[in-house]
């Protein structure tokens, strides 16, 4: 994507330093579908800030996968278990 300049520039790297937390749920609220055709199904992809971002990709009708990337620096900092950490930064960043 940053090659099609969609994207701000690539960081080469940086990626070793990363950890994702990541689940697949049910039950997730998704668009209604009024902003396009399949709009409910689309895959939503959220940049925060460098070197740090979260997915929401619908795998079926009812299970959708969700997850985020961050700096292992944040993670460590915090001294949670992983799944607190997962659960209080998607609590978080939610609208």
């Amino acid at each position: 994507m940053a090659n099609q300049r969609v994207t701000g520039p690539k960081y080469l790297g940086s990626y070793d330093k990363q950890v994702a937390f990541f689940s697949q749920v049910t039950g997730a609220i998704r668009d209604s579908g009024t902003s396009g055709e399949n709009a409910k199904d689309n895959t939503v992809i959220f940049y925060d800030k460098k070197f740090h971002w979260s997915w929401f990709i619908p795998l079926d009708k009812d299970v959708v996968s969700v997850g985020l990337v961050l700096p292992r620096a944040d993670f460590l900092e915090k001294k949670q278990t992983p799944e607190e950490f997962f659960r209080s930064e998607l609590y978080k960043h939610q609208s």
